[in-house]
């Protein structure tokens, strides 16, 4: 092989890097997307992308939308209107056409998904729908005022989950 692509986790992309030896490598070691809804945007449409960003194959994906800066002029709209939405996900058995929401990978990755969840509400988060689990289900979840070097906002959720977060200048919800 001339190239090694690999996208992952980071413990399985850094190793497969270390036995490249000389050869280029490219790595997609996993992500915590961000989105910005500034003022002027179309809240109804925003909702639509958004919540299929975030929750479709249940936030297990690579490019899942995990967090959301909402200019605080739009906030309280945003924030009502996307909660409902999320809240109404269909969780269940993945062949059932209506399901939306289906079991994780493992439930091992579903308790760290809740663990993570539950330690940003002891920090100071508010749960506004979803954060229980059974089993590998664990419900479409949905979280404010988190604290940025929580895990649910400083690393790879993989998993139906998401945050918002209120800001007043373009160039700060950059940052």
């Amino acid at each position: 092989f001339k190239l090694l692509s690999f996208t992952g986790s980071p413990g399985v992309g850094w190793a497969l890097k270390a036995k490249a030896g000389k050869k280029p490598v490219i790595l997609e070691l996993g992500g915590n997307a961000g989105c910005i809804v500034d003022h002027d945007t179309d809240i109804e449409d925003a909702i639509e992308r958004i919540v299929f960003g975030a929750y479709y194959q249940s936030g297990q994906s690579c490019i899942s939308v995990q967090r959301i800066f909402i200019h605080e002029t739009i906030y309280e709209k945003f924030e009502s209107a996307y909660t409902e939405k999320v809240a109404n996900l269909v969780h269940g058995d993945p062949l059932n056409e209506d399901t939306y929401i289906g079991p994780m990978i493992s439930e091992s990755e579903a308790i760290r998904l809740e663990e993570w969840i539950q330690k940003a509400v002891a920090a100071g988060a508010k749960l506004l729908c979803g954060g229980s689990r059974k089993g590998q289900m664990l419900q479409a979840t949905l979280l404010a005022e988190v604290p940025k070097d929580c895990e649910i906002n400083a690393e790879e959720a993989f998993g139906p989950a998401s945050t918002i977060t209120p800001f007043s200048n373009f160039d700060e919800a950059l940052k």
